[in-house]
Protein backbone atom coordinates (compact mmCIF):
# COMPACT_ATOMS: atom_id res chain seq x y z
CA UNK A 1 0.00 0.00 0.00
CA UNK A 2 1.20 3.49 -0.96
CA UNK A 3 1.87 6.31 1.35
CA UNK A 4 -0.03 9.52 0.68
CA UNK A 5 3.57 11.12 1.04
CA UNK A 6 4.53 8.97 -1.81
CA UNK A 7 2.05 9.74 -3.99
CA UNK A 8 2.57 13.80 -3.32
CA UNK A 9 6.10 13.30 -3.82
CA UNK A 10 5.58 11.55 -7.05
CA UNK A 11 2.76 14.47 -8.59
CA UNK A 12 5.45 17.01 -7.64
CA UNK A 13 7.70 15.36 -10.58
CA UNK A 14 5.28 14.65 -12.99
CA UNK A 15 4.67 17.95 -14.14
CA UNK A 16 8.60 19.06 -14.69
CA UNK A 17 9.20 15.46 -16.15
CA UNK A 18 6.39 15.67 -18.80
CA UNK A 19 7.50 19.19 -19.49
CA UNK A 20 11.28 17.52 -20.11
CA UNK A 21 9.57 15.10 -22.36
CA UNK A 22 8.00 17.88 -24.46
CA UNK A 23 11.13 19.40 -25.13
CA UNK A 24 13.21 16.69 -25.70
CA UNK A 25 10.38 15.36 -28.28
CA UNK A 26 10.33 19.10 -29.79
CA UNK A 27 14.17 19.06 -29.78
CA UNK A 28 14.58 15.61 -31.44
CA UNK A 29 11.85 16.62 -34.27
CA UNK A 30 13.26 20.15 -34.78
CA UNK A 31 16.89 19.15 -35.29
CA UNK A 32 16.32 16.57 -37.19
CA UNK A 33 14.47 18.64 -39.43
CA UNK A 34 17.27 20.96 -39.71
CA UNK A 35 19.51 18.30 -40.59
CA UNK A 36 17.72 16.99 -43.28
CA UNK A 37 17.63 20.47 -44.59
CA UNK A 38 21.28 20.60 -44.52
CA UNK A 39 22.06 17.67 -45.48
CA UNK A 40 19.76 18.57 -48.78
CA UNK A 41 21.67 21.98 -49.20
CA UNK A 42 25.29 21.01 -48.10
CA UNK A 43 25.60 17.25 -48.38
CA UNK A 44 24.60 13.70 -46.63
CA UNK A 45 27.68 14.26 -44.46
CA UNK A 46 26.83 17.44 -42.71
CA UNK A 47 23.23 16.72 -42.25
CA UNK A 48 24.60 13.52 -40.47
CA UNK A 49 27.36 15.21 -38.49
CA UNK A 50 24.53 17.63 -37.55
CA UNK A 51 21.93 15.23 -36.40
CA UNK A 52 24.66 13.30 -34.52
CA UNK A 53 25.19 16.10 -32.25
CA UNK A 54 21.73 17.17 -31.25
CA UNK A 55 21.05 13.31 -30.19
CA UNK A 56 24.15 12.98 -28.10
CA UNK A 57 23.08 16.39 -26.50
CA UNK A 58 19.49 14.79 -26.00
CA UNK A 59 20.02 11.63 -25.25
CA UNK A 60 21.28 12.02 -21.95
CA UNK A 61 18.39 14.21 -20.85
CA UNK A 62 16.65 11.25 -21.13
CA UNK A 63 18.60 9.46 -19.07
CA UNK A 64 18.54 12.05 -16.66
CA UNK A 65 14.45 11.62 -16.49
CA UNK A 66 14.64 8.33 -16.23
CA UNK A 67 16.92 8.55 -12.66
CA UNK A 68 15.28 12.16 -11.57
CA UNK A 69 11.89 10.42 -11.23
CA UNK A 70 12.49 9.12 -7.69
CA UNK A 71 12.79 11.67 -4.42
CA UNK A 72 15.69 10.05 -3.12
CA UNK A 73 17.27 10.76 -6.84
CA UNK A 74 16.28 14.17 -6.62
CA UNK A 75 18.17 14.62 -3.38
CA UNK A 76 21.17 13.69 -5.91
CA UNK A 77 20.26 15.83 -8.33
CA UNK A 78 24.20 17.53 -8.83
CA UNK A 79 25.53 13.70 -8.88
CA UNK A 80 22.77 12.95 -11.97
CA UNK A 81 23.88 16.15 -13.81
CA UNK A 82 27.74 15.43 -13.31
CA UNK A 83 27.03 12.32 -14.73
CA UNK A 84 24.53 13.19 -17.77
CA UNK A 85 27.88 15.47 -18.60
CA UNK A 86 29.71 12.45 -18.47
CA UNK A 87 27.24 10.80 -20.72
CA UNK A 88 27.98 13.48 -23.29
CA UNK A 89 31.52 13.34 -23.44
CA UNK A 90 31.21 9.38 -24.08
CA UNK A 91 29.03 10.02 -26.71
CA UNK A 92 31.11 12.65 -28.44
CA UNK A 93 34.27 10.51 -27.85
CA UNK A 94 32.22 7.10 -29.42
CA UNK A 95 31.14 9.32 -32.02
CA UNK A 96 34.01 10.80 -33.23
CA UNK A 97 36.11 7.30 -32.89
CA UNK A 98 33.57 5.29 -34.86
CA UNK A 99 33.79 8.40 -37.39
CA UNK A 100 36.55 10.09 -37.28
CA UNK A 101 35.79 11.96 -40.78
CA UNK A 102 32.71 13.28 -38.85
CA UNK A 103 32.85 17.66 -39.31
CA UNK A 104 33.49 18.42 -35.69
CA UNK A 105 31.68 21.53 -36.22
CA UNK A 106 28.76 20.44 -37.37
CA UNK A 107 28.71 18.14 -34.28
CA UNK A 108 28.81 20.94 -32.01
CA UNK A 109 26.56 22.95 -33.62
CA UNK A 110 24.23 20.32 -33.73
CA UNK A 111 24.64 20.20 -29.92
CA UNK A 112 24.23 23.34 -29.43
CA UNK A 113 21.33 24.18 -31.77
CA UNK A 114 19.52 21.00 -29.44
CA UNK A 115 20.44 22.78 -26.31
CA UNK A 116 18.97 25.88 -27.43
CA UNK A 117 15.61 24.46 -28.90
CA UNK A 118 15.49 22.19 -25.69
CA UNK A 119 15.50 25.15 -23.34
CA UNK A 120 12.97 27.25 -25.30
CA UNK A 121 10.80 24.51 -25.47
CA UNK A 122 10.76 23.58 -21.87
CA UNK A 123 10.43 27.55 -21.27
CA UNK A 124 7.46 27.12 -24.00
CA UNK A 125 5.60 24.52 -22.35
CA UNK A 126 6.28 25.55 -18.88
CA UNK A 127 4.71 28.55 -20.10
CA UNK A 128 1.96 26.88 -21.11
CA UNK A 129 1.32 24.76 -18.16
CA UNK A 130 1.78 28.27 -15.97
CA UNK A 131 -1.41 30.51 -18.11
CA UNK A 132 -3.50 26.92 -17.76
CA UNK A 133 -3.33 26.91 -14.47
CA UNK A 134 -3.92 30.93 -14.11
CA UNK A 135 -6.76 30.07 -15.95
CA UNK A 136 -8.59 27.20 -13.86
CA UNK A 137 -8.16 29.73 -10.54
Amino acid sequence: MKEAGNDQRHNAYAKPRKILIQAIITGLVSTVAMGVLIAAALGVDLGRDFVMGAVIALVPQLWFIYRAKSFTASGAAALIALAKFGLVTMGFALWFVWQPDANPIATLLGTATAIVVLVAAIKQFDGQNSNLQTLGR
